[in-house]
Parts: C-alpha cells; structure tokens; sequence
C-alpha cells in the first residue's frame, strides 16, 4: 500500500478541546477538496488513581461523560458545516495507538488529523509528549494542525533533512519517502515548491530536475484549481543549523509543511523531542508528517 495517494479518509483525534475542534474543522475543509470521509475519534484515558479512595463507577460515569460530550460537540461541528462525519470511541488511553488501528481497520488510504494547542506546559510534557507519541506510532501520513492555523496557500514547504538523492542516476531514482511527499503536494495544487535543506547537507536535489520529473511521471494535482505541473516554480531553501527550520518556515508561511518521520526522535523524553514538540505547536501552519518506507513495511508485516 503507497500511503502517499490521495486520502480517502480522515481519522481526527478529538478530546473535547478547541484544539481538537479546530482539527476536525479543518479535516472537513480538506476532506470536501480531496472528497475524502471524516470520523471523529475520541479515546478513553486510562484512570490510575486510587481505586480504593473513589468508586470505580463513579470515575467511569465522569469518563463516559466525557467521551459523550466530545463525540457530541463532533456532531455539532458536522451538522454546522453540513458534513457528513462518522464518530467513534476507542478505549486504552493512547490516542496515537488507537488512531492508527483505526486508519489500519479501513481498507483504504487513510491520514490521521490531530490538534495541538499553541503551548505545551511542563505538566503536559511530563504526562507524555503527544504529538511525538502519535507520529512515532503511526504507519499512516499524520497531519499536525496547530490551533489558529489553516491549510490554505499555494506553497509547499517539503524539508529534505537527512533525505538522500542521486541526481546524476536514472530520473526515477527519488528517495522514496521525497517521492512520496511530492505526490502529496501535488495534490492541492501548489504554484511554488520549496526545497528546504540544511546547509551542510551533501547532496541537494537541483530543482530543474525535481521539475523534469514532476513532468515526466505526470502527477496530476487534485482539483478544478488545480496548475499545470510546468507552471510549479521549484526553489531551493537553505537553513542554518537544523533547529533553525523552524524560524525559516515562520518567515515563509507556507500553506503547509512536508517532513519525514525521522525528523521524530526515538527517544520521547529527551531536551530535542521537547523543541520540536514545542516549536510545531507555534508554527503559522499545518505540519505533514510522512512515515518512512521501513515503517510502513513494518506496519504490513
């Protein structure tokens, strides 16, 4: 399965926050342009008080609330902007695990859409990394949407850190996960493709050649706004020290961000996991995160 084509589903992780509800509103705009389905999940957290000081039906009545009032407050949002959005709950605690079950359960090309508030607080943090938790987790594209921000614009961040190329060999030889993320931009349309490396990166993609092969494989962009592929200006960005994307993206604004799962740390609690963690929540925009071709073959193996 190539996760990269077109999304026919969006699983939307929902808590019954405005982060969440901002998420799910978004999900419903690009799911009515890529004519994708929508279903809000909402997952259980996992109680780990003292049973002994508290009835136990007690605290599942308060959980059950909540779960309701959530799933409530999706319907709400759905019936506002006349979409049809499927519901659901899931129980266990970790909204990245179940998430992606979900989006393994369909048979079909699904992302997974999550919020983020703009801080992340030191109780949070301690809690556990969220967005870390999730995009590691997941062999499915994950969309980040940070809270006020919106996938609209005509230009498409796609960061290249640690992606290798080999432009002097056959025009087919993309880094898988680059390939991926061109379909992927392709699909709303984009007028400018920015390149981003790091300086001290060895090899860069010229972006004459990433034009010729757009051209060549005919990726066909998705919607009746949609430009023709030789009319995408492709531009080469470079950045400083690696922590630095991050100020170049707050400079460019792009509509939204390309970046590989690698760029996720294995560690979760770790000082490089809380900067990048902490910097995606203030972004100007929507992080896209593309799982790496060995994740996915995990994933069906």
């Amino acid at each position: 399965m190539k996760v990269s084509k077109r999304p026919e589903h969006l699983w939307v992780g929902i808590n019954g926050k405005a982060s969440g509800d901002h998420a799910l509103r978004q999900a419903i705009s690009i799911a009515r342009w890529l004519h994708a389905g929508v279903t809000a999940v909402t997952v259980a957290p996992l109680y780990e008080g003292d049973l002994g000081l508290i009835a136990v039906g007690s605290v599942r009545n308060d959980l059950y609330k909540d779960i309701e009032r959530s799933l409530c407050r999706a319907l709400d949002i759905a019936q506002t902007h006349s979409f049809p959005v499927h519901i659901a709950a899931a129980g266990g605690g970790n909204i990245g695990c179940q998430l992606n079950r979900k989006a393994a359960s369909l048979l079909k090309q699904s992302w997974i859409v999550i919020g983020a508030s703009p801080t992340l607080s030191i109780a949070k943090w301690i809690a556990g990394p969220m967005l870390h938790a999730v995009v590691r987790g997941s062999s499915r594209p994950v969309l980040i949407i940070p809270e006020g921000t919106t996938l609209s614009g005509e230009t498409v961040w796609i960061d290249c850190d640690g992606t290798s190329f080999e432009p002097s060999q056959s025009i087919h030889s993309f880094d898988a996960w680059f390939d991926d993320a061109l379909e992927v931009a392709s699909l709303f349309g984009p007028t400018r493709l920015l390149l981003a490396y790091p300086e001290d990166a060895a090899d860069r993609l010229p972006p004459q050649w990433v034009r010729s092969t757009l051209q060549n494989d005919r990726i066909n962009a998705a919607g009746s706004d949609s430009h023709p592929l030789l009319s995408i200006a492709i531009e080469a960005v470079s950045y400083g020290k690696r922590n630095d994307r991050w100020s170049s993206v707050l400079q460019r604004k792009p509509a939204f961000v390309v970046v590989s799962q690698r760029l996720f740390s294995i560690r979760r609690f770790s000082i490089g996991t809380w900067r990048i963690e902490r910097m995606i929540r203030s972004l100007p925009c929507p992080l896209l995160v593309l799982p790496t071709p060995s994740t996915m073959d995990a994933d069906r193996g």
